[in-house]
């Protein structure tokens, strides 16, 4: 971030940096703090995320102090809010301050500062650096109006809007260590404590929906992106057990089918590489085959759905979505 302040305000400067209820906060010597994030509103009730911790780093130039002020910060008439300090000890009237998280450790939030925010960077380069990445993203696909109309412009405007919103889900959850090796800390795992899987990870995407339009357009335009995403949704079914239906960011107890299934084998068809067939195949396998009691999983009513070959609504809500969903993908 490229603060500015008015020239007329003189001696020390304030930056108020806010994040979520449960913070930990440590002022690091010279110029910055390092906090912890506790606030989890993951998953839902019955089957939440253990664990989940954000550690976050915070850099700014030109030194100084750091300060914690208590109590919290209302906001909309809600003390959820915990607020952190810093003055900043210089004259200037502007100073630029670097953010980096971490789900794994305060140690890994530096490295990535390191890798994406090098303090050689300054931030004109850091911006041409995100217009660049994007710039080549959004380009591969190059739109004409046919009746060349006064819209065109709107036109424009509409799909590129779109399809930047579209590329923002799934997000990642990988994290790339001083080694290089690729690690993610896991909402599907059932260990507790901060251990790093292998490769990549994902979440925060529900397939009822984005299996018929997300996916097929990251296929088609991006296949040298999705197979890295699909991988990630196959990490989560070796870490617990199952594909996600909405994962947010572990298994949450919503939507019906298993359109995870369709996405994988969309891909298998395509001929998309950089994922593990076999292990796609098998996690297909188990979802349409197995019949699961665990929130957020795989297909409820499987085993009323396989006798009768419907699923009848004494099961409970949402019966006709469940047979015309568990219909698409049966084994």
């Amino acid at each position: 971030m490229r603060i500015k302040f008015p020239k007329s305000w003189n001696g020390a400067k304030q930056v108020l940096v806010r994040v979520p209820g449960g913070v930990q906060t440590e002022a690091m010597q010279g110029n910055g703090i390092l906090m912890t994030s506790t606030d989890v509103q993951a998953s839902t009730g019955k089957d939440k995320v253990h664990s989940l911790r954000m550690f976050i780093r915070v850099e700014v130039e030109g030194g100084g102090q750091v300060n914690q002020q208590g109590g919290g910060l209302s906001l909309r008439g809600k003390k959820s809010q915990a607020m952190t300090t810093f003055v900043i000890s210089s004259t200037r009237s502007e100073t630029i301050a670097r953010f980096s998280t971490s789900f794994l450790s305060h140690e890994q939030a530096k490295e990535n500062m390191k890798q994406e925010l090098d303090i050689f960077k300054d931030f004109d380069m850091v911006m041409n650096e995100a217009r660049a990445e994007w710039n080549e993203l959004l380009s591969r696909v190059e739109i004409r109006d046919s009746d060349d109309s006064a819209n065109t412009y709107s036109h424009i405007t509409t799909f590129y809007t779109a399809l930047y919103r579209g590329l923002l889900f799934p997000r990642r959850l990988d994290e790339k260590t001083s080694q290089g090796r690729v690690v993610h800390w896991s909402p599907y795992a059932t260990r507790r404590d901060r251990y790093a899987f292998s490769g990549p990870g994902v979440t925060d995407n529900g397939f009822w929906d984005t299996y018929r339009t997300v996916y097929p357009m990251l296929t088609l335009i991006y296949p040298d992106k999705i197979g890295s995403i699909l991988e990630g949704w196959i990490n989560a079914y070796r870490e617990g057990g199952w594909l996600p239906k909405w994962a947010s960011p572990g298994y949450r107890d919503s939507m019906v089918g298993t359109y995870c299934d369709v996405v994988l084998a969309d891909a298998i068809v395509k001929g998309v590489g950089g994922f593990d067939v076999n292990a796609a195949y098998e996690s297909m396998l188990k979802d349409a085959d197995t019949n699961s009691n665990r929130l957020g999983t795989g297909r409820k009513f499987l085993n009323q759905y396989k006798s009768l070959g419907y699923v009848p609504k004494e099961s409970g809500t949402e019966s006709t979505s469940r047979t015309l969903d568990f219909a698409y993908v049966t084994k």
